[in-house]
This record gives structure tokens, C-alpha cells and sequence, in this order.
């Protein structure tokens, strides 16, 4: 008993401090982030993605960046869906770099069509926009961000799997069932065979 009790606080001390970090690295849930403005681009934690939340490459702020890095995290379960609203990039010294776990998209003045929705792999998803010189000029992008099921596009090979299991129990059953039949019968005729060789 002491033992699985010392493997139980074990584990929930293992539970809190994986979530830790995470409590720790996300910031209170926002509406707009602006990927020129200082307090969105300098902030180290995570932004937190309950609803939809715009993302704009200039607002109100006076004062500009030259990168930006933002980091975004859904909740648990759930990934990120990314879609643009517009962009155009006329500058080629300006680059849009979307991180979604599994791959890494880039666009800049060679990006003439708006992109089509972007799904991070996980629950995390980071945006940065990167300028070779301070200019607000030569470019628009308008972005916004919200929460989709992390098993969306997986639930047909999900189907499949559990069609292919329920398949493969049945028919396994079956030929147990079969073997099973054979033995019984096989045994009742030699049963049978002996008593009328007795009679």
C-alpha cells in the first residue's frame, strides 16, 4: 500500500510541475495582436486562443519593429486554425513566417495569392514578421486566429481503424468459433463411432 501510494504522489508531482510551465508561459487570452507593437512583440509568454483573435501587421502604435515573434497556444485537445483575411507584401524585405510544429511557411513579395487556411500541428502555432529596415510601408497583412479540433481531419482514419478492428475481431471470432465447432463435432461422431463399435 505504501508503495502505490508513494507511486501516486509521485505521479501527481510529475502531473504539476508539466503544467507549470505552461501556467507560467501563457498570458491573459487577447481580442487584436499588432505585429508592430511593443508590447505584443516583446512579450516572452505565450498568448492563449479561446475564440477568434485578429492578428493585424500595424496598429496604433507609434513606435515600430523590425522582428516580431509571437507565440500562440489553443487549449487542451485543440489546435490552431490560421486564416488570412488579406496580404499583400510589396516590399521584399518583409517576410511573414507562420511555424505551424510540423512545417514552417514563408511568405513575402513573391506571395501574390492569399493563402488558404493553415493548421498547426499541435496546440501551438507562432507567427513572426521580419523587416530589413524600419518602414511601415509596402505591405498589409491581416490575419485572424481560433481554436479547431485537433482530431478534425483525422477522424476518417480513425473510422477506418475501427472499421478495420470491428473486421478483423469478426473474423477472428469466426474461425475460433469454426475451429471450436470442428473439435466438438469431430469429437461427438468419434464418441459416437466408439459406442456403436462397443454395442
Amino acid at each position: 500500500m505504501y508503495i502505490y501510494g508513494g507511486l501516486g504522489n509521485n505521479a501527481m508531482k510529475l502531473a504539476i510541475i508539466a503544467i507549470i510551465p505552461t501556467l507560467v508561459c501563457t498570458s491573459a487570452p487577447k481580442s487584436q495582436v499588432f505585429l508592430n507593437g511593443i508590447e505584443d512583440c516583446s512579450r516572452k509568454e505565450n498568448i492563449p486562443v479561446y475564440g477568434e483573435v485578429s492578428i493585424n501587421s500595424q496598429g496604433p502604435d507609434m513606435h515600430d519593429t523590425q522582428a516580431c515573434n509571437v507565440t500562440f497556444v489553443a487549449g487542451y485537445g485543440e489546435r490552431l486554425c490560421l486564416t488570412f483575411t488579406s496580404m499583400v507584401i510589396d516590399k521584399c524585405f518583409v517576410k511573414l513566417i507562420v511555424n505551424l510544429g510540423h512545417e514552417t511557411k514563408t511568405f513575402d513579395c513573391r506571395s501574390k495569392d492569399v493563402p488558404p487556411t493553415l493548421k498547426s500541428q499541435d496546440a501551438f502555432l507562432e507567427v513572426s514578421l521580419l523587416k530589413g529596415e524600419l518602414n511601415k510601408d509596402g505591405y498589409e497583412i491581416s490575419l485572424y486566429i481560433k481554436p479547431c479540433p485537433i482530431s478534425e481531419d483525422k477522424k476518417p482514419i480513425v473510422l477506418s481503424i475501427i472499421s478495420l478492428a470491428v473486421a478483423s475481431t469478426s473474423l477472428l471470432c469466426t474461425t475460433l468459433l469454426g475451429i471450436f465447432y470442428r473439435r466438438e463435432r469431430n469429437a461427438f461422431l468419434y464418441a459416437a463411432a466408439n459406442r456403436d463399435t462397443v454395442l
